[in-house]
């Protein structure tokens, strides 16, 4: 995620300063400790031999009011879940990653197609179509930025974008470790890993609010996606292909 357009020529961009907030630590910790989906509803046992006795029933009193009826709990929502083909993107790389993008999108609370259609497109754009977790360049560019909290020397380099929304700079790595309760700071290599690319990627999307920016997105309206992309990216780089993939995935996800 970038604070400036021209800022690189890679895909990916710089991820701006936000508070960790108490939601997207709990989905961070959601996505790390599992593959996805929520924990089966607990049942009443039934006992077996309590059906199989046979018991002597008292006589039913004169006036026996009938029993309330049993109620069944209503099902909880589907989550959304990303296709498994992306447009623009290195197949291979969606296969192996999918477990990890769905259970950030769940986390994240994710739920409904244009929801999940603005995260998918904005993680193709920043990965430059799902084909690396880690920014193309050496991160030099970001030496000296206090904006980013790059004030050692060296931090540009060590704090480069990675992860599903190329987290950059060291502010946002300390960030995200007191979030996810994983040290990023010594280890900004981990950022990179699947198991948290895509961590971070949802405490991000959650910090910033981005599900109410792309409930005011809609596929007939291509530029409605822009201000995702102005939160996530800064600027306006790869704006048409955001734009262009936010549609694709609208229509296979049939986005109202």
């Amino acid at each position: 995620m970038s604070s400036t357009p021209a800022r690189r020529k890679s895909m990916t961009s710089v991820v701006r300063t936000a508070g960790a907030v108490t939601l997207a630590a709990a989905a961070a910790a959601t996505i790390i400790t599992t593959a996805g989906g929520g924990e089966p509803a607990n049942s009443q046992a039934v006992g077996l031999e309590a059906l199989s006795t046979p018991q002597t029933l008292p006589a039913p009193a004169a006036a026996t009011s009938a029993p309330a009826a049993v109620q069944a709990s209503a099902p909880a929502p589907q989550a959304i879940a990303a296709p498994p083909t992306l447009p623009g993107a290195d197949q291979a790389n969606v296969t192996t990653w999918l477990p990890q993008i769905n259970s950030a999108m769940a986390s994240a609370g994710i739920d409904t197609p244009q929801r999940a259609a603005a995260f998918l497109a904005q993680v193709g754009q920043e990965t430059a179509g799902f084909a690396t977790l880690t920014e193309y360049a050496d991160g030099s560019d970001y030496n000296g930025r206090a904006d980013l909290g790059n004030t050692q020397p060296g931090d540009g380099q060590k704090y480069k974008g990675r992860g599903g929304l190329q987290l950059t700079g060291r502010n946002n790595y300390e960030r995200a470790s007191q979030a996810l309760g994983v040290d990023f700071v010594n280890h900004p290599e981990l950022v990179a890993d699947p198991q948290y690319a895509f961590a971070t990627a949802a405490w991000y999307w959650a910090t910033h609010n981005l599900n109410a920016a792309a409930d005011n997105a809609h596929p007939q309206d291509p530029a409605s996606i822009d201000p995702v992309s102005q939160i996530i990216n800064g600027g306006s780089n790869g704006r048409d292909v955001r734009r262009d993939h936010f549609i694709q995935v609208c229509q296979v996800l049939k986005c109202p």
